[in-house]
């Protein structure tokens, strides 16, 4: 499958934002150098039920 339909998303202090079922992601990450404090809310039981983790066929690059 192609890279092509990868995007990211920059949220600000104070926003949230919930992902469609079955939206393939991955933990965020602060960029910048300000330290950041994530959190980051699963169901129970997430990590023995649909939890998956691959390595990209190639690198994406990250634009601001």
């Amino acid at each position: 499958a192609g890279l092509e339909g990868i995007v990211a998303v920059r949220v600000k202090p104070g926003q949230a934002f919930i992902l469609e079922k079955g939206a393939w992601h991955g933990s965020p990450f602060p960029v910048g150098r300000k330290p950041a404090r994530l959190l980051v809310i699963f169901h129970s039981g997430t990590g023995r039920t649909d939890l998956e983790f691959r390595d990209l066929p190639q690198d994406v690059a990250v634009r601001g």
